[in-house]
């Protein structure tokens, strides 16, 4: 069936920073999409205060914050912004509610992997590392600059975050590190022990909501391609967008390039 407007939307870790941001961005626009479930974790502070007092609205929304339901939420779509450790259990609550299910979590180890990979038999589910536009576009040049430079250009992927940004290297750096053909998926530093490996550097502090630079290092030049995030509302604003696009969706397992082809 397909959902009408306003788009019913439950956002897990509705208090944390993106969660907040949706709030705001689903409360801003009545006629889209609305606030079905502000889910948080058990313990929170936030656990039965109005969404919108959390997410630092002008208003109540009339919505109260509540631990993860995993009987059957009357939902379209949810949106993933907790930890790697909750993500099964969220990903159960959208299978439950027959709800897409459109993560943001970075860092996914092979429970988390395995928990979306078992929702998709039942939903649509799409998860990415980063929903920026200039993100995606990013790893395209950066894709292209690979092949048309070759190994004879070292690559370094540099990233900078606020200091309380937990994985290291980011989710967005890893998944570029993964485009340009890196199976390690590590930190390294130089000296190179092959041939064509990756390097990753990693800097903490501040507020820095989100920098990435990939270097093509070569023997007379070098080539940098950069992203630069100056707001955090508009990584909620594509996943918002996207989450409009998978709740029309079969059951199955998309990426953000899917939905980016499909707007074209």
């Amino acid at each position: 069936m397909i959902p009408e407007p306003p788009l019913r939307i439950a956002v897990a870790g509705a208090a944390g920073r993106m969660g907040r941001e949706l709030v705001k961005l689903i409360a801003g626009e009545p006629e889209r999409f609305g606030l079905a479930a502000a889910w948080v974790p058990a313990g929170s502070d936030a656990l039965g205060r109005d969404a919108g007092e959390v997410a630092g609205c002008t208003g109540s929304i009339g919505v109260p914050c509540s631990e993860i339901a995993n009987e059957g939420a009357d939902v379209d779509v949810v949106i993933d912004f907790t930890n790697v450790a909750a993500v099964p259990g969220v990903a159960r609550a959208a299978v439950a509610a027959k709800a897409a299910l459109l993560s943001g979590v970075t860092g996914l180890d092979e429970a988390a992997r395995t928990a979306q990979a078992g929702a998709a038999d039942r939903v649509p589910v799409l998860h990415a590392d980063n929903f920026s536009l200039g993100v995606a576009v990013l790893k395209e040049l950066a894709v292209l600059a690979r092949q048309r430079l070759g190994e004879r250009f070292d690559v370094e992927i540099d990233e900078v975050h606020h200091r309380g940004k937990r994985d290291a290297p980011s989710g967005t750096a890893r998944m570029l590190g993964r485009a340009l053909g890196d199976t390690v998926d590590a930190i390294r530093a130089a000296p190179r022990e092959n041939p064509g490996e990756i390097g990753y550097s990693v800097r903490r502090g501040g507020q820095v909501i989100g920098e990435h630079t990939v270097h093509f290092l070569g023997p007379h030049e070098r080539l940098e391609l950069t992203h630069r995030a100056g707001d955090r509302s508009l990584f909620a604003a594509g996943a918002l967008a996207a989450s409009g696009w998978l709740a029309l969706q079969r059951p199955g397992q998309y990426r953000l390039e899917d939905y980016l082809r499909a707007s074209e």
